[in-house]
């Protein structure tokens, strides 16, 4: 991945439906390189209802790797993962 000023941040959308009602946190991290780029999100899902949760991180500088990682909330429900978009 390679980072330049004017290009917009490179967006990541899961898509998400908890069993009850559920929380967490999405995050993205760029790593390689002199320190990572990260950036993440909170959210709270309604049961049985499928929500679309996004962030955005930009590379500065270049990087050579991305992990998208999911952080549940302790007791805070049993959450389905769909699919997981990266632009």
């Amino acid at each position: 991945m390679q980072s330049q000023a004017d290009s917009p941040p490179a967006p990541v959308r899961r898509w998400k439906r908890p069993v009850r009602q559920a929380a967490g946190e999405l995050a993205i991290w760029l790593l390689g390189g002199s320190g990572d780029d990260n950036s993440g999100v909170a959210f709270n899902l309604t049961k049985g209802v499928w929500t679309p949760v996004t962030t955005c991180v930009t590379a500065t500088p270049s990087r050579s790797d991305i992990r998208v990682q999911f952080y549940p909330v302790a007791d805070a429900g049993t959450i389905g993962i769909d699919a997981v978009q990266i632009r």
